[in-house]
């Protein structure tokens, strides 16, 4: 509205904020920003599902991918968007740099340098299994960025997924993966589809070809040990004896 009143016409206002001219035509004929209203049916989907999010959030889970994968096993059908907006007013206006429990690093205990390995460790990990020091320097590790927030929930959805095959909710996480534009995370979901197939069959099915992929790995192995020094029978021997 400020620029049509400084001058412009449709088309440059189109241009400029690379809106169609009907979208242009419209918001001018209405004179401000329309507001944007969750529908009914959106809300109505989450609302079952209120009073146990409200009780994971005071149990210190916040994110909402996280909570969005829990909500998707109990057959929650709508999209992440809307578990984060149901977050957002009970989020504090300002938070504190530091979660509740952990003032200060210092305060974590014996705190040291964290590998790479110790927090990929970390993440994998459902919190309850983890120590009592381990949780509170988790917990301050993901308040000091909320790109690590949005990969810990996917990192524990996935964990999740596999762990009670939820293969309804494979698709979901990759989508959600995707759009986080987060790198690393991007890259994995993009190798998981790009062998789909097994990667369903996986969630699906109680059976896996866990064991003849380790006897062939095992095969190999004796096979490089073996090389030039004996013919098949031994190996054969070998093979049936070990």
């Amino acid at each position: 509205m400020a620029l049509y009143e400084q001058g412009y016409s449709r088309r440059q206002l189109a241009e400029k904020t690379r809106l169609s001219r009907n979208t242009v035509r419209h918001y001018l004929q209405v004179g401000h920003f329309p507001e944007i209203t969750r529908s009914r049916e959106q809300r109505s989907k989450l609302k079952p599902f209120h009073p146990y999010l409200s009780q994971r959030y005071e149990q210190g889970i916040s994110n909402a991918s996280l909570l969005w994968v829990e909500i998707k096993a109990k057959g929650f059908t709508g999209s992440v968007d809307l578990v984060r907006r149901f977050l957002s007013p009970l989020r504090p206006t300002n938070p504190l740099p530091n979660p509740v429990g952990v003032e200060s690093i210092t305060q974590v205990g014996r705190f040291k340098k964290l590998s790479s390995r110790q927090g990929a460790w970390w993440f994998t990990r459902p919190q309850a299994d983890l120590k009592e020091e381990e949780q509170a320097t988790l917990r301050w590790l993901l308040s000091q960025d909320e790109q690590y927030l949005t990969m810990y929930g996917l990192v524990q959805g996935f964990v999740e997924m596999v762990r009670s095959q939820q293969a309804t909710v494979l698709e979901s996480w990759l989508r959600t993966a995707e759009s986080s534009k987060i790198k690393e995370i991007v890259g994995f979901a993009r190798s998981l589809k790009s062998d789909y197939g097994a990667v369903l069959a996986s969630l699906q099915l109680s059976i896996s070809n866990g064991q003849v992929e380790g006897q062939i790995s095992r095969l190999k192995y004796l096979k490089r040990q073996r090389f030039g020094r004996a013919k098949f029978d031994l190996l054969r021997i070998q093979v049936l004896a070990s």
